[in-house]
């Protein structure tokens, strides 16, 4: 069974992938697991370090400076750079997924699925490989033992659990 992908998702489709990706070690665990949006914590990091700095400055003028004072502005700054670069890595990352315009083919055959891309690299997951598929909010994801990923539009979901049950192909789906 080939299909063909052409409309690769939007800018949550690909934020939900990093977010997958970031947490896959705890998926495989607990493939039933509840995902966090763990690409909001830079975000929320980085408002709590904005507020301890105005804070430390108000406090600051208020009484005075000392020396501990001055280290912790440092170390808000500091905090706060650094979940600034993580936020700006993840905005990066999603970005280049996305602009990514090659089209795929997604196989699934007698020994696996395979994602051949248009300049026919290709990328195969035995299904002795394939830990759990899943639906999650934006995809469907066939899901490797060994941190292999394939996401797809959850559109395609039925005719690929029809290709698996009339083939009795012994993989855990997970809704």
């Amino acid at each position: 069974m080939r299909i063909e992908i052409d409309h690769k998702g939007d800018k949550k489709f690909f934020s939900e992938i990093l977010n997958i990706s970031v947490q896959y070690g705890q998926l495989l665990k607990n493939p039933r697991k509840k995902l966090k949006n763990l690409l909001m914590r830079p975000y929320c990091y980085l408002a709590a370090f904005a507020l301890l700095l105005v804070i430390d400055i108000v406090l600051f003028f208020l009484y005075g400076a000392r020396k501990v004072q001055i280290l912790y502005a440092l170390l808000c700054v500091a905090f706060m750079v650094r979940n600034i670069y993580a936020i700006r890595k993840n905005n990066g990352i999603i970005k280049r997924m996305a602009e990514q315009e090659e089209k795929e083919i997604l196989q699934l055959d007698e020994e696996g699925v395979s994602l051949i891309s248009e300049n026919k690299d290709t990328m195969h997951m035995a299904w002795s490989n394939v830990a759990f598929l899943r639906q999650f909010k934006q995809e469907f994801c066939f899901m490797g033992k060994t941190g292999m990923m394939f996401s797809i539009d959850p559109g395609r979901k039925e005719e690929i659990l029809r290709y698996i049950k009339e083939h009795s192909i012994p993989v855990e789906v997970i809704e």
